[in-house]
C-alpha cells in the first residue's frame, strides 16, 4: 500500500512540474529554461554523491525511471519553450500555416490564434509527456525500491526507451510525409 501511495505521490508532482515547465513558456519561457538547467545540474550532481565509483549500479538506480522521467520534462520544456516562441514571434505560426497551405501567402494572424493553433500543435505533446510520467512514477516506486538485480533494472531502462524512440520516430517519418505532401501542392 505504502508503494502505491508514494507512486501516486511522483506521479502527481512530476506531472505538476512538467505542467509548470510547459505552462511557463506563456511568460516567454524564462522560467522554463530555468527549470531545465536546474534538472540538468541534479541530474549532474546527485549520482557524484550518491555513487561516485559505481557507475553499474547507477545506471540501474537511475535509468529505469529516469529514461521516461527526464524525457517527458524535455518534451515539456521544449513545449514551453514553443509556446515562449510564439508569444514573442506569431508571424512564425502564419509562415508554416502558409508552408502547409492552410493560410494566404502575405496573411497574417494574431497573437491569440497563434497560440490556439500552437496549443492544438501541442495537445498530443502533453498526453504523451502525462502517460511516460505515470510510467515513470511506477517504475520508481516499485522498482527502484525494490530488491530487483541490475539486469532487470536494465531490461526495464531499455523497455522504457523502445516507445520513445518509436515515437520519435513515427514523428519524424510523419513530419517529412507532411513535408513532402506541401511540395506536391506546391508543384
Amino acid at each position: 500500500k505504502v508503494k502505491t501511495v508514494f507512486a501516486v505521490f511522483l506521479m502527481q508532482h512530476n506531472i505538476s512540474v512538467a505542467v509548470q515547465c510547459f505552462l511557463s513558456g506563456f511568460v516567454f519561457g524564462v522560467p522554463t529554461v530555468l527549470m531545465l538547467v536546474e534538472t540538468g545540474m541534479m541530474l549532474g550532481s546527485l549520482p557524484a554523491l550518491f555513487f561516485p565509483t559505481d557507475v553499474v549500479a547507477l545506471g540501474a538506480w537511475l535509468l529505469p525511471h529516469g529514461v521516461p522521467e527526464v524525457g517527458a520534462i524535455l518534451l515539456a520544456g521544449g513545449g514551453g519553450l514553443r509556446i515562449a516562441y510564439t508569444m514573442l514571434n506569431p508571424g512564425s505560426v502564419a509562415e508554416g500555416a502558409q508552408d502547409a497551405g492552410h493560410l494566404k501567402p502575405g496573411a497574417a494572424i494574431g497573437l491569440g490564434t497563434a497560440l490556439q493553433t500552437v496549443m492544438r500543435q501541442l495537445s498530443g505533446t502533453v498526453v504523451v509527456v502525462a502517460a511516460m510520467l505515470v510510467w515513470a512514477g511506477f517504475v520508481e516506486s516499485f522498482v527502484r525500491q525494490s530488491t530487483a538485480s541490475d539486469s532487470v533494472r536494465y531490461f526495464l531502462a531499455i523497455v522504457s526507451v523502445v516507445p520513445i524512440v518509436a515515437l520519435f520516430t513515427w514523428g519524424a517519418v510523419a513530419d517529412d510525409r507532411l513535408k513532402r505532401q506541401q511540395c506536391e501542392r506546391l508543384t
